[in-house]
């Protein structure tokens, strides 16, 4: 055999060992046993540097797809199990660019949160990056804080190149105190995420106390939007001694950070009644107006200058309210 004889007989072994590799390594990778090592490598490396722990049942490597399939996804803190993810996928970029992951698929998702067992964080600041791909099927989600909880059945999401959409099968339900409130399902589209902004600007809520409207958002950390609401009074009395009977146009305009946020608070009606019952006969006094407003800030609502019109004249009320104890200072 000549020397280029060698050369090429060499060369061929070379490309048929290239070949084999390329041919095994993905079923290599495969094999739960090598999946489910890899796995146990990263989340060992995650878990330490979190104050979070996650744990995942199983990981099937797809390097076909250049992706994971994820089973049995669990994310806790020290108090609670705060996610559960039945089934998901994780897709790479190749080649990578500045952000590794390409697509993020969560089947069945349930999210349960008690707000007031977070742990509290120093930086207060929002800043949302560059998404991937999202696609959230059928979560459900349960979260409480200070009293309110709330709790979405059926909630779903996409997102892709900055653009999300948002929406909800089933009825929400919403409870404080003696408020049960239901919420009607609803769909919000092209809702700006991503590179330090939120925004959702058609925002609109149908419930079983009235409507809400607006829209809101959130840029490199500051707060804005105006939502405006019309609700019954007879639905936002809950006190068995008053009753009411009208309609109550709000206005909120968020403003702030999320860390410090504050609200505006504008409040209009026409001619409307409230009736107090007292121990032997009932009050009844039907008032012409109401104008003004307050601000909310602190956990605490500052009314300024609120006129309330009735047959005699006009009446003005200043106070603060706290919904945390129930007190008002008016």
């Amino acid at each position: 055999m000549s020397d280029e004889d060698t050369h090429h007989s060499t060369g061929r072994l070379r490309r048929l060992k290239y070949l084999v590799v390329l041919l095994f390594c993905p079923l290599l990778l495969r094999i739960p046993l090598v999946s489910n090592f890899v796995k146990d490598m990263v989340l060992v490396g995650i878990n330490d540097l979190s104050d979070y722990h996650i744990s995942i049942d199983n990981m099937s490597i797809r390097p076909v797809v250049f992706g994971i399939k994820l089973e049995g996804i669990e994310l806790e803190d020290k108090h609670q199990t705060l996610l559960t993810v039945p089934e998901g996928f994780v897709g790479f970029k190749l080649p990578f660019d500045g952000q590794i992951v390409r697509t993020i698929i969560l089947d069945s998702p349930l999210v349960n949160v008690d707000v007031n067992l977070l742990p509290k964080s120093e930086d207060t600041t929002f800043h949302l990056p560059i998404l991937p791909r999202i696609q959230i099927r059928s979560a459900a989600v349960n979260i409480v804080s200070s009293g309110t909880s709330v709790s979405i059945p059926d909630l779903n999401m996409t997102h892709v190149n900055g653009s999300g959409h948002l929406w909800a099968v089933e009825p929400i339900q919403v409870k404080r105190g003696a408020y049960d409130i239901l919420i009607s399902p609803f769909q919000w589209n092209d809702i700006l995420m991503g590179d330090g902004s939120m925004r959702i600007e058609d925002i609109n809520l149908d419930s079983s106390i009235g409507n809400l409207y607006g829209d809101i958002g959130i840029e490199d950390d500051v707060l804005s939007g105006n939502i405006e609401s019309s609700v019954e009074l007879a639905a936002i009395i809950k006190n068995p001694k008053w009753e009411g009977d009208g309609l109550l146009l709000i206005q909120l305009n968020p403003e702030g950070n999320i860390g410090d946020p504050k609200v505006t608070v504008d409040l209009q009606a026409e001619s409307f009644t409230l009736t107090r019952q007292a121990s032997t006969r009932k009050f009844v006094y039907r008032l012409d107006s109401l104008d003004g407003g307050g601000l909310y800030d602190s956990g605490q609502i500052v009314i300024q200058d609120l006129h309330l019109g009735w047959a005699d004249g006009v009446s003005t009320i200043n106070g603060v309210i706290h919904p945390a104890d129930n007190r008002m200072q008016i």
